[in-house]
């Protein structure tokens, strides 16, 4: 049998060994919310930051906001004068 076969029953081998569990769903969404003029004016991100933060996800889901871009934020957690990433 050649090496490549004998490396790939082994590791079909090694993967049925392992708890289903070790292998759970797992997603990351990354947002970046630009607040521009549109935040400045209206607080138009905040009201998008509002909304992503309402959905409330499961475990096994992480959401990364990257938040910038805007003179002024219209809400008292986001910076104006840097980038920040949030988790």
């Amino acid at each position: 049998m050649g090496r490549l076969l004998r490396f790939l029953l082994l590791s079909i081998l090694c993967l049925l060994a392992v708890p289903h569990t070790a292998f759970a769903a797992k997603w990351t969404f990354c947002f970046y919310r630009c607040g521009s003029d549109l935040e400045s004016r209206g607080g138009a991100a905040t009201e998008d930051l509002k909304e992503i933060l309402a959905a409330a996800p499961s475990d096994d889901v992480d959401i990364i906001i990257q938040t910038g871009g805007a003179r002024q934020w219209r809400n008292d957690v986001v910076s104006a004068k840097k980038t920040t990433r949030w988790k």
